[in-house]
């Protein structure tokens, strides 16, 4: 079964926000974090979310390594940041980060940019 989370759409933010100036062909790259049925959070990025995110719940060859048998998945934060330098560097700090920063990402109680992973523009 894949479940999309409850409370908040993780993919309004996608929905409302604009493509960033300077992406190549207008694209704006995602960073997002799916929580895996026993309780680790995968950060990923990609230009498709909704369909990364049903690569990653098909369990087939286009699904991460890591989320390989740790069904249900749930989509849990997902925040447009732009060209596809900037969403490896936002992936690369996300990583980072301990398990509770991660949780208050998710929560909205922190911001990408407070944790240095968006350039000043």
């Amino acid at each position: 079964m894949v479940d999309l989370g409850t409370g908040p759409d993780p993919l309004a933010v996608v929905a409302t926000e604009p493509p960033s100036a300077g992406t190549a062909g207008g694209v704006s790259w995602c960073l997002y974090m799916i929580r895996c049925g026993d309780g680790t959070v995968y950060t990923g990025v990609a230009t498709d979310v909704v369909r990364r995110f049903a690569d990653h719940a098909a369990q087939g060859r286009r699904c991460a390594r890591y989320l390989r048998g740790r069904l249900p998945l749930h989509l849990a934060f997902v925040v447009s940041v732009g060209s596809h330098g900037d969403a490896l560097r936002a992936e690369a700090v996300a990583k980072r980060l301990p398990r509770r920063a991660k949780e208050e990402l998710i929560a909205g109680q922190r911001s990408l940019a407070t944790l240095g992973a968006t350039r000043p523009r």
